[in-house]
């Protein structure tokens, strides 16, 4: 059985995690597996400041000549015909939209394409706090679009439900919830090292860790607000690992508050794992989240989660608050309450039920995937 990944590349972000995840995951149950990169990708590879997330060697990789989704769409339509290919995935939007249009015509001269919900279908550009464009309301472009599409898988519930919604010509029964993969060896090797940031290698206080992209969408300045009303009574300390566009508002905002004692703008880390294990709570202040890996990475780490009850993948992944602190979305007077009747609790000394993360597993996910696909 031979299957291939389309995406942009395998830099950075959370798609291109699960992505790389999944490529290891099939290459480990004897699938044949192709990845199909655009030239952002070779570009990354080329200059060598930062490094692709890892996949095996036996994994051929394909580079499209374009930067640009439809500027490869031709190239695309050749590599159905001529791939050998039983199942190409697509695992980001526009990589969805341009093998859907490649696709167009082909008939069943192709390999079965299936898409991966990633995010929200309709609320992509909530990133950006504006309006969706006006595709995503078009109901003939999107089923132009999916036509060709043998299955879409979402990372969520709420994401098939949502999808479902803007798409209700697809078949229901064509459309799976597969969570993402997290946990796998590479994890587990990562969170058996030490941090690194000096706050969490020794702990002086209470001390709390936030990720990701600094983005509207991750609504980290209503935690950097939160801990400045914090320090104000508790000795208690925030690292922030991620940049983004927001990340010189982030540091101007600690030093017009004088909170470089408290709040650790951090940057990137290569292992996430190993520093989210010393902190004494993982936070999450998302307006909106399809999943949350680094949610599952901290409950696999042994770290407590305290998130925001957004829409969708946090409480899926905290079970309703069963596995997590779950406070009101978009407020950091809750934020400020929830930390504190944490730290009086002591809950940071009660362990972390194994049952929280076991389903986000590598083989796990891969035999969702194998299982929604019928590919036995």
């Amino acid at each position: 059985m031979k299957v291939a990944f389309v995406i942009q590349d395998l830099f950075a972000l959370g798609a291109q995690y699960s992505t790389a995840l999944m490529i290891r995951g099939f290459v480990k149950q004897g699938y044949t597996v192709e990845l199909v990169v655009s030239a952002i990708h070779k570009e990354k590879e080329d200059a060598g400041d930062t490094h692709s997330f890892p996949i095996p060697s036996k994994v051929k990789k394909i580079y499209m000549p374009s930067r640009r989704g439809r500027g490869n769409i031709l190239f695309l339509r050749k590599y159905l015909m001529h791939s050998g290919c039983d199942i190409v995935f697509a695992a980001s939007l526009n990589y969805t939209r341009a093998l859907g249009v490649a696709a167009l015509g082909l008939g069943k001269n192709k390999p079965k394409l299936v898409h991966i919900e990633h995010g929200i279908a309709g609320v992509r550009n909530v990133v950006t706090l504006k309006t969706p464009r006006p595709w995503h309301f078009s109901w003939w472009r999107r089923l132009l679009i999916y036509l060709p599409f043998s299955h879409v898988l979402t990372v969520c519930q709420g994401g098939r439900d949502n999808f479902l919604r803007m798409n209700s010509m697809f078949p229901k029964d064509r459309v799976s919830v597969v969570y993402n993969p997290v946990i796998d060896e590479v994890f587990k090797e990562k969170v058996c090292k030490d941090s690194v940031h000096p706050w969490l290698k020794n702990k002086e206080c209470p001390t709390f860790v936030a990720a990701g992209a600094h983005t509207e969408l991750k609504g980290h300045m209503l935690l950097l607000d939160a801990f400045k009303k914090l320090s104000e009574t508790r000795h208690v300390r925030l690292v922030l690992f991620g940049r983004g566009d927001l990340t010189d508002k982030y540091t101007q905002f600690v030093k017009d508050n004088k909170l470089e004692n408290v709040i650790s703008i951090a940057g990137y880390t290569d292992n996430f794992p190993a520093e989210v294990k010393s902190a004494d709570a993982l936070l999450v202040s998302s307006r909106t989240e399809s999943f949350s890996l680094v949610i599952v990475e901290a409950l696999a780490a042994g770290t407590h989660v305290i998130s925001a009850d957004c829409d969708y993948g946090p409480r899926e992944i905290l079970r309703n608050g069963k596995y997590g602190r779950l406070v009101k979305a978009w407020d950091s007077k809750a934020f400020v309450e929830a930390i504190s009747d944490f730290i009086d609790s002591n809950e940071v000394s009660n362990p972390v039920s194994k049952d929280s993360w076991e389903p986000f597993t590598l083989e796990a996910t891969v035999n969702r995937y194998v299982k929604a696909l019928n590919l036995l």
